[in-house]
């Protein structure tokens, strides 16, 4: 018998991913008992949560309007200029580091909802490691030496030299692709009328979700492709 996909992963990585299909299209799955087999099945089946929550189908674009959105938001409040403003724009230009964190909290305000754009880079949380682990150290095990202690010393001071706001970053790099990750992870929420979806784009947006968050290989995915 053929494995499905979701194999190899256990209960908590499946029922993240669902929350976030839950999230992102203001439904909710956890009291329904169904019997899905398929990516293609799993796609109808939210199709039909939409239509229960008398949804209607659109033929508008989602990535554009939130796109045309933010860069209202973003002119408007004098981020950054507008005629200079493009999908293929880097976020690191728009965003300054140092106003960063003010910045997207006012473009979270302004949109309605947040939207997760900053992370902080790999190796400022292996030095927040390394320095909890000195600083245990030093009051579990009896060297207290001079040594020792400039070491824990000098580790604090590199974690307080990239503390905030330097060490956020972003999760994407242009303002086209945190256009699309709006769109696929706040679907909903990210409409101009929040009662209408598109359906193609809900298929799209739902398959990219499955093949980013269980690292999948586009190729081998389509509606067939056993859960």
């Amino acid at each position: 018998m053929e494995k499905g996909i979701l194999s190899e992963y256990d209960e908590l990585d499946i029922d993240d991913f669902l929350q976030k299909i839950e999230k992102s299209y203001n439904i909710d799955m956890k009291n329904d008992e169904i019997q899905i087999e398929t990516i293609g099945q799993f796609i109808d089946y939210i199709f039909s949560k939409l239509t229960s929550k008398k949804y209607s189908n659109k033929e508008e674009c989602s990535s554009q309007y939130i796109f045309y959105n933010l860069r209202e938001i973003i002119s408007e409040n004098r981020i950054f200029s507008r005629e200079k403003l493009s999908t293929k724009t880097k976020l690191d230009i728009i965003f300054p580091i140092i106003k960063r964190k003010k910045q997207i909290l006012l473009l979270e305000q302004k949109i309605g909802f947040k939207i997760n754009a900053l992370t902080t880079p790999l190796f400022y949380n292996l030095l927040l490691m390394l320095t909890i682990i000195v600083t245990i150290l030093s009051i579990f095990i009896n060297i207290f030496s001079s040594t020792f202690m400039w070491s824990s010393f000098l580790f604090s001071s590199v974690l307080i030299c990239l503390s905030n706001p330097l060490t956020i970053v972003f999760k994407d790099k242009t303002i086209g692709e945190l256009t699309k990750r709006i769109e696929r992870e706040n679907y909903i929420d990210s409409q101009k009328n929040k009662n209408t979806y598109n359906k193609k784009e809900v298929e799209k947006n739902i398959t990219d979700l499955f093949i980013d968050y269980f690292d999948l290989q586009k190729s081998n995915i389509n509606r067939e492709t056993k859960l």
